[in-house]
């Protein structure tokens, strides 16, 4: 755990999928099942949400005033 100004924060959705019967005898029906999709991810600042960044320039743009540490480190990653 990590203590700071900044939190990430995830959602994780999960989708229920009805039961489908089969369409006649010789195909099989479908079972209710929870199928799991994409979480969705929060980064909560001091100046409030960012709700799921798409890319760098969102996170960059967030945080305006470390604009050009945030792109060395990104940077710095990509390699």
């Amino acid at each position: 755990m990590v203590n700071g100004r900044v939190a990430l924060y995830k959602k994780i959705k999960t989708k229920f999928v009805d039961a489908a019967p089969a369409a006649n005898s010789y195909a099989t029906g479908r079972p209710a099942a929870f199928k799991p999709q994409q979480p969705v991810y929060y980064i909560k600042t001091e100046k409030g949400w960012i709700k799921k960044p798409k890319n760098q320039k969102d996170i960059t743009e967030a945080f305006s005033d470390k604009k050009d540490a945030l792109n060395i480190f990104l940077t710095k990653k990509k390699t």
